[in-house]
């Protein structure tokens, strides 16, 4: 829901020492620490990407902790290769809100391939990787001789961090055998591949 904040001009109850964001693995963390609070509410987040007007992404007010106080927030809705601003308000006890700081960021994610965890592994083992863009993804484990044992993911998805677990069965749900196994991500034109050991 699109909102536009009921801006006021007064004297400001909150002072801020320090405002900036930054973006891991997907998620943006905005933080600020105050250096006077008087007659505050609260804070409140705004978000906008630029087609849309401010919307709140804050669902409750953020409650003051007193001065001298470092606060955190997250937004694990933030898109990729999006450009995002943020304002922060300052909710007064009588309701009014007024814009301390804003700054812009832009979530940029990198295709990567993680080593599985555990490996060696028994009998399940975790993979997890970054897609940078939409597009169609395949995930598959290979054995030593090259054949197809399993297929994890294969289909669109949406530019992300995934995780996937693999039970040590093949396609027809057989429980492989101990050895070497490769896993291999293929993403557009990003293609990686790496080494498990599977342990009975």
């Amino acid at each position: 829901m699109s909102v536009e904040p009921f801006m006021i001009e007064g004297a400001i109850a909150v002072r801020l020492s320090e405002f900036d964001g930054r973006v891991e693995r997907g998620v943006v963390k905005l933080r600020w620490k105050t250096a006077t609070e008087s007659d505050l509410a609260g804070f409140r987040v705004l978000r906008s990407d630029g087609r849309n007007g401010d919307r709140y992404i804050s669902d409750d007010i953020i409650v003051p902790q007193g001065r001298n106080s470092v606060y955190e927030f997250q937004d694990t809705d933030a898109r990729p290769a999006v450009e995002y601003r943020y304002r922060l308000l300052e909710v007064s006890e009588s309701g009014e809100e007024l814009l301390l700081r804003e700054l812009t960021l832009t979530v940029r994610l990198a295709f990567n391939l993680e080593q599985n965890v555990p490996n060696p592994f028994n009998p399940t083992t975790t993979i997890r990787f970054v897609i940078p863009e939409d597009g169609d993804v395949s995930l598959a484990i290979y054995d030593v001789a090259g054949r197809l044992v399993r297929t994890l993911v294969d289909g669109r998805r949406r530019a992300a961090h995934y995780e996937v677990v693999w039970d040590a069965t093949d396609n027809r749900g057989v429980t492989a055998a101990s050895g070497v196994y490769f896993y291999r991500l293929t993403a557009g034109n990003h293609v990686k591949t790496r080494k498990m050991v599977l342990l009975k």
